[in-house]
């Protein structure tokens, strides 16, 4: 999600704020038709280093990503309605030359720049697991809490099978110090009860 560019649905819609919690935004896809979407970019996300460039010419030689001078041309090589695509496209980038997006059927917290210097890229995107969500109820001695609220005797955890740092969402870019940080604690603790200290 370098610069959260529009999301928009084989359909050419637009169904979710991009800029938007990590869970709304895969159950978003999901709802979608073949549960895949594109990302829209152009040359501008290319030129100021959103994306990189290398990366960009990876997923158009694997066939994950569509290029093409005209957004009508890119969302024919995408299989987007073109029609559809056309005017979510426009109402997005009068949105964000505006920097208003409460016209927009789906608003937006933040918005970029509009979407039109060519050429012009669709990535597909799809949901993918990389944290975890649920897990324990654990304490900040690591702990595993029961139902009853209490903690079990002997019982720690850290890392993924937690659950609850965060709260509902998560923050990027924490699952490694999390997991580092609970790790170490629930050494510690689990050795400090086995040696009796």
């Amino acid at each position: 999600r370098p610069s959260d560019p529009p999301y928009v649905n084989v359909n050419g819609d637009r169904f979710v704020d991009e800029t938007g919690r990590r869970d709304d935004i895969s159950h978003g896809i999901l709802a979608q038709p073949g549960q895949v979407v594109y990302a829209i970019f152009d040359q501008k996300t290319i030129d100021q280093k959103k994306v990189r460039d290398d990366l960009m010419q990876i997923a158009l030689g694997h066939g994950y990503a569509y290029k093409a001078d005209t957004l009508s041309d890119l969302a024919k090589a995408a299989g987007i309605n073109q029609a559809e695509f056309a005017k979510t496209m426009a109402a997005y980038n009068e949105a964000s030359r505006t920097q208003n997006t409460k016209s927009l059927p789906v608003p937006k917290i933040l918005i970029g720049m509009p979407v039109d210097k060519a050429p012009f890229y669709a990535i597909e995107i799809t949901p993918a697991i990389h944290y975890y969500m649920g897990g324990l109820k654990f304490n900040g001695k690591t702990q595993v809490i029961n139902t009853s609220g209490k903690p079990i005797g002997g019982l720690y955890a850290a890392g993924e099978v937690t659950g609850g740092v965060h709260g509902k969402n998560r923050l990027g870019g924490n699952s490694i110090s999390e997991t580092i940080t609970f790790g170490r604690l629930a050494g510690e603790n689990a050795a400090a009860q086995v040696l009796g200290k």
